[in-house]
C-alpha cells in the first residue's frame, strides 16, 4: 500500500530533522532512493547538466516522455510533450479542474493534479500517525528535452493541491561528478500577481519564443522597452546592463508558455545567476504594477 511504503515513511519520518552544520538536511538513503527512481523513469543522465545545492527530503516527482510518476506511483501518461487528459475538452486553461472537486486555477492538467491530491491527502494522513509534518519540498526531476511547460504544469499542481502552505519546488539536476543536484524555483500565482507602484518592483521578464529567440519585457513602468535578442551571448549582455540600472533586483521571470525546454530554462538559470539568481517560472499568468 503506498501510504505505507517504504518511501514514503522514510520522507515524513525525517522531513523535520533539524539541518546540520551545513544548513542542509541529509539523510542516509533518501539520494539512493530519489536516484534510482529517476533512473528508472527519466535516466539521471538525462536531466539537465548543471550545478546546484545538495537535494533535500522531500515529495520527489519524475517526469519522462512517457509517463510522470510521485515516487514510486505512476499519476499520468505523458505523449508529445504534453500530458494525455482525457479530460482535456472539458475545462480550459484557467478555469477550474474538473478531478477531486478542488480548484486548480492555474488550469494544471486534471491526472496531475489528481495524483497529487492523492499523494497530500495520504502524507497527511500518514504524518498524523507518526507525529510529523507532510513534507514542504516538491523535488522534480525532468527529461531536459521535455517542454518547460510541463514542468511549470507539474509546479502548479503541486502547489495548488497542497492543503497548507504551498511547497518550496526544486528542479533535479545532473551534477556531473558531484551527482544529483537541485535548484530552487517558483511559480507565479495562478491568476497573476498584481504589484503595488510603492513596491518598486521591477518584474523583469524573459519570454522564450519558438525561433529561439528572447523578449525581454518588465511591469515597472519605467523600463519602458520591449527587448528581442536572437543568442543567450547577446542575453546575458542585456541582463548584465540591466543589473547595472536595478541593482538592488535579483528576480527574473521565464515565461515558457510558447516555447523553450526545460534545459533551456536551466541554461537561463546559470546565464542568469551572477545577476538574477531567483526565477520565477510562468506560462503566461499576467504581472502588473498599479
Amino acid at each position: 500500500m503506498f501510504a505505507k511504503s517504504v518511501l514514503l515513511s522514510i520522507v515524513l519520518s525525517f522531513v523535520n530533522q533539524p539541518a546540520p552544520a551545513g544548513g542542509f538536511e541529509s539523510l542516509q538513503g533518501f539520494n539512493t532512493a530519489v536516484i534510482s527512481q529517476i533512473n528508472r523513469v527519466v535516466g539521471s543522465e538525462n536531466l539537465p547538466l548543471a550545478m546546484g545545492l545538495p537535494v533535500e527530503p522531500g515529495v520527489y516527482v519524475a517526469v519522462s516522455p512517457e509517463r510522470i510518476t510521485i515516487f514510486d506511483r505512476n499519476v499520468a501518461t505523458v505523449a508529445n510533450g504534453a500530458v494525455k487528459d482525457p479530460m482535456a475538452g472539458e475545462f480550459e486553461s484557467g478555469k477550474f479542474a474538473k478531478g477531486v472537486g478542488n480548484e486548480c486555477r492555474s488550469g494544471c492538467s486534471r491526472p496531475v493534479y489528481d495524483g497529487f491530491h492523492d499523494t497530500w491527502r495520504r502524507l497527511v494522513r500518514e504524518s498524523r500517525t507518526i507525529g510529523s509534518d507532510i513534507p514542504s519540498r516538491v523535488l522534480i526531476g525532468a527529461n531536459a528535452s521535455l517542454p518547460a511547460r510541463l514542468l511549470v504544469d507539474t509546479a502548479y499542481a503541486a502547489t495548488e493541491s497542497r492543503p497548507t502552505l504551498p511547497p518550496s519546488l526544486f528542479l533535479l539536476l545532473n551534477g556531473g561528478q558531484a551527482g544529483l543536484r537541485a535548484r530552487p524555483f517558483v511559480i507565479l500565482p495562478p491568476d497573476g500577481l498584481l504589484l503595488s507602484p510603492g513596491q518598486r518592483a521591477l518584474g523583469l521578464t524573459i519570454k522564450l519564443e519558438a525561433n529561439g529567440s528572447f523578449v525581454v519585457t518588465a511591469a515597472d513602468p519605467r523600463f519602458g522597452r520591449t527587448l528581442t535578442y536572437s543568442s543567450q551571448q547577446e542575453l546575458g549582455l542585456a541582463l548584465r546592463d540591466i543589473k547595472k540600472r536595478y541593482p538592488s533586483k535579483e528576480t527574473m521571470i521565464v515565461d515558457v508558455r510558447e516555447a523553450g525546454t526545460v534545459d533551456d530554462v536551466v541554461q537561463l538559470m546559470v546565464l542568469a545567476q551572477d545577476h538574477f539568481p531567483n526565477v520565477v517560472l510562468t506560462t503566461g499568468q499576467p504581472v502588473r504594477v498599479g
